[in-house]
């Protein structure tokens, strides 16, 4: 399968050759379920999610898919490679390798690059930030709470502050290098928003499938 990243700060860059092998092929129902394909259910020109490991620094670059999720019309959250997240989830927060895998994982917006991440454990609150570049033209596009990206961001800190068991808080960075913008969200904003203990949505693959019911929701704050 042959893919063009659609973002101009793709790492697939315009010409991907993706092969997928035991990989799983889905999309994701009205319930906003992930419900299994076959490679016959996807055809030319349509927009699909992939779910990437070590992308090759070549061109045409090339690269294998953990999971190639067909993109729906009429849903416009990404969804979140479930079984991945949760055989990625950790203790602590000072867990580098699980915290950076737990990341790479998740949606980053369109328009955004990823850049790094930073720890916070030698005192409380303990916290992970992740950090992304953007444009100085587009920067103050994403200054605001209700923005798709801000909603995407608090999504993400849902499944992080679910699956990292002692993290306190989740911060998303965004600079042009000199500028910054800053989205946190905590713990206690968590409990909150799944009226309980949002490390509950930890325990299992089908507990946290249920998170992406509060994603979208316009009955709760995200």
């Amino acid at each position: 399968m042959t893919v063009k990243g659609i973002d101009t700060n793709s790492p697939i860059g315009d010409n991907c050759i993706v092969s997928w092998g035991n990989a799983s092929l889905q999309t994701v129902n009205s319930n906003r379920e992930p419900a299994e394909l076959s490679i016959d259910d996807f055809a030319e020109g349509d927009y699909v999610v992939l779910y990437l490991g070590e992308i090759q620094e070549s061109y045409p670059t090339r690269t294998k898919a953990s999971t190639i999720q067909l993109q729906p019309k009429g849903i416009p959250d990404t969804a979140y490679p479930i079984e991945d997240l949760w055989k990625a989830r950790t203790k602590y927060v000072g867990d580098n390798s699980a915290v950076g895998n737990l990341i790479g994982l998740l949606p980053v917006p369109m328009g955004l690059k990823y850049d790094h991440f930073e720890l916070q454990t030698s005192s409380q609150p303990y916290k992970a930030e992740i950090v992304y570049s953007v444009p100085t033209e587009y920067l103050a596009e994403y200054d605001r709470e209700n923005s798709a990206e801000a909603n995407t961001f608090r999504a993400n800190a849902l499944f992080l502050l679910a699956l990292i068991e002692n993290a306190d808080e989740i911060q998303v960075t965004l600079t042009d290098g000199s500028q910054k913008v800053g989205f946190t969200s905590g713990r206690e904003w968590a409990d909150h928003a799944v009226d309980g203990d949002i490390r509950d949505y930890g325990k299992s693959p089908e507990k946290l499938q249920e998170l992406t019911n509060f994603i979208g929701s316009e009955t709760n704050p995200l």
